[in-house]
């Protein structure tokens, strides 16, 4: 080809890309102007259509373990479940699908939980069962729920106009001091893990820790990880698995955010300088959220949002999503209801339906641009996900907790806790767990 030939091919290539980009750029404008124009709940809805929302945290499976022993055969999901019994007459029954599509949720985390009594007792196979009704519940609504453990799979799910349903274990006990049942939760699709709840384990306080000593400074708290707490912090960056540090201690925050190669996550939480609660994170540590990009993710629970014994409402949560922008970034916030946990709600924000009300008056406000709605939607989870992901694949953390420091937190009972799963033709829980420990403390407890 000779060179008049080859520059007018140049030319007409150059002329193609140039006019397919000012066309680009004119749809845009059309597209942002359109949306301006549009009333608020519309804008709102607009947005998050383009970008659904990602919930954090969400209760329904502890729900359905404990008010129907998870028979799924008593559990609609596509009904109208505020009409229905007996989740009408429950007071922290918030979830069904119609309420979730109405509130442009495209992405669910469903939370596996054993509470506190079963610790040392059979905290894992009530897990288990937890991890296993969300499955059974996300495949007998297929159409609606899909599972995904990645950022592909989640647009995928979205593609195929499904709700992206991720897993999470909320609770260091529900791995009774194992690495190897982690692994296991992971390889059952659990990619997020809740380090503490309502008790302390024997590696990582969790949050009334705090107030054993009030007057300790955020640089010299005392109330931690152990050192099996920072192996379990290293397996789970290696896993790819999103550590969630709602209910954690002052000082498990602190240590774990020096040890995490990745940004961690507050599940359900809000601003502390506005109600301080010990699930809220404070100024310091929103700080160091920033430094690490981490995630805060902003919790419905009225006790969260107002502490003054006052309903909190709507409004008082958007004080407390500005609240963390302002001292941290827009890119350090998220929404993590805990609908079905929640006792008391938010006036305004009852149930998944209203999250677009709750953008439309952001959109109002007129302090949001779109694209910072979007990563307050859900962008901003997909980038932690997806920076977990990058840091997988290393050889797992070989690492076990000595007999001694278990003992010592160990409440010698029943092998089974008062909450188990009772037949009710039978006295005796039928999932009865009994742990042994090795006799030398300081061996390996597998004998090697």
């Amino acid at each position: 080809m000779d060179t008049y030939k080859r520059n007018r091919l140049m030319a007409l290539i150059l002329g193609t890309m140039v006019i397919l980009t000012v066309l680009m750029g004119i749809i845009a404008i059309i597209y942002y102007i359109h949306e301006d124009s549009l009333p608020p709940i519309e804008r709102a809805k607009f947005i998050l259509e383009r970008s659904p929302l990602i919930d954090g945290h969400n209760n329904l499976a502890y729900n359905i373990r404990r008010m129907v022993f998870n028979d799924l055969r008593k559990v609609d999901l596509k009904a109208n479940l505020s009409q229905t019994e007996p989740w009408k007459s429950l007071n922290t029954s918030q979830t069904d699908i119609q309420r979730l599509k109405d509130g442009h949720v495209g992405g669910q985390v469903w939370v596996a939980r054993a509470d506190c009594e079963s610790q040392y007792k059979d905290a894992v196979p009530i897990t288990l069962e937890q991890i296993d009704v969300i499955k059974r519940f996300l495949d007998s609504n297929s159409d609606d729920f899909q599972l995904v453990t990645t950022v592909e799979e989640f647009e995928k799910a979205r593609d195929d106009g499904k709700i992206a349903s991720f897993i999470a274990v909320e609770g260091g006990h529900s791995i009774q001091s194992s690495l190897s049942v982690l692994r296991q939760y992971y390889d059952l699709g659990v990619r997020i893990f809740t380090l503490a709840h309502t008790c302390s384990t024997p590696w990582i306080d969790y949050s009334r820790a705090d107030h054993s000593n009030k007057s300790l400074r955020i640089v010299s708290y005392s109330h931690g990880i152990s050192h099996f707490g920072e192996d379990v912090v290293r397996e789970m960056n290696r896993l790819g698995m999103i550590i969630d540090m709602t209910h954690s201690s002052i000082g498990a925050v602190v240590d774990v955010m020096a040890v995490s190669k990745s940004p961690i996550i507050f599940s359900h939480s809000a601003a502390r300088t506005l109600c301080d609660t010990d699930t809220n994170v404070g100024d310091a540590i929103l700080k160091t959220v920033r430094q690490k990009d981490a995630l805060v993710m902003v919790s419905f629970d009225s006790n969260q949002i107002k502490c003054d014994g006052t309903d909190a409402t709507i409004h008082d949560v958007i004080k407390h999503i500005e609240y963390i922008k302002n001292r941290a970034t827009v890119n350090n916030i998220g929404i993590g209801s805990n609908f079905d946990g929640i006792e008391k709600t938010v006036r305004g924000l009852e149930d998944p339906s209203k999250f677009p009300d709750l953008f439309a008056l952001l959109v109002e406000s007129g302090k949001w641009h779109s694209f910072e709605l979007e990563q307050l939607a859900g962008k901003n989870f997909l980038r932690v996900l997806e920076v977990k992901e990058d840091l997988k694949n290393e050889e797992p953390v070989q690492a076990f907790q000595k007999r001694s420091e278990i003992r010592k937190y160990w409440d010698r009972g029943n092998c089974t806790s008062p909450s188990s799963f009772v037949d009710p033709s039978s006295s005796i829980p039928t999932l009865p767990t009994l742990y042994t420990y090795p006799q030398n403390e300081n061996k390996d407890p597998f004998g090697r």
